[in-house]
């Protein structure tokens, strides 16, 4: 096949390269399948300091998405006080950068996040950095999102984020999730 005019063979190959699932493509295709398990969440120390957190049941959807490339992660769960939860994220690894990163949005937003994670050395945990704004601050903020892989289907979810108010990072929530489900080939 013919190349279209003005690209090289150089051009094409990285184009080839940047479209290629890998390795980390496989780490996070490996994590595919359904999850349930338990939400804890706390408020913001400066809003509501000694309050207990509140617990409730979550649910979590994991699927490989164009070809492996990506991974699509569906969340539902409860938010005391404000009602049910329902969340979807895109992860991938960009080739180019050599960077894990992901999207964000929920309904309880309007806005997307984004971030970029790196992975430990013995790739049993995932550090997110996520921006986002914040609708009390109605400037930019961030996330932490800590996962843990804590067995072949268990995983915990630690997220943190600065207090509003004080600016001091408090743990937001933390989900404890059970695999019922994993797909080991990632397709």
């Amino acid at each position: 096949m013919a190349l279209p005019p003005g690209m090289t063979q150089q051009d094409k190959d990285a184009y080839l390269m940047a479209s290629t699932p890998g390795p980390n493509q496989a780490f996070l295709a490996e994590k595919a399948g359904q999850s349930t398990g338990t939400t804890t969440q706390w408020m913001p120390p400066s809003m509501a300091a000694g309050m207990a957190p509140t617990n409730s049941p979550c649910t979590m959807t994991l699927e490989p998405a164009f070809e492996g490339r990506y991974t699509r992660g569906e969340f539902k769960g409860d938010m005391p006080g404000m009602g049910l939860f329902h969340g979807l994220g895109y992860y991938g690894f960009d080739n180019v950068s050599q960077k894990f990163v992901s999207t964000w949005l929920d309904n309880m937003s309007t806005g997307i996040m984004t971030g970029e994670g790196t992975l430990s050395p013995d790739r049993k945990t995932l550090t997110w950095n996520f921006e986002f704004n914040c609708p009390m601050t109605k400037g930019p903020a961030r996330m932490r999102e800590v996962e843990r892989y804590t067995g072949a289907d268990t995983m915990t979810l630690e997220m943190y984020g600065d207090d509003p108010k004080s600016g001091e990072e408090y743990m937001m929530m933390k989900m404890e999730l059970k695999g019922t489900s994993r797909s080991a080939t990632g397709t």
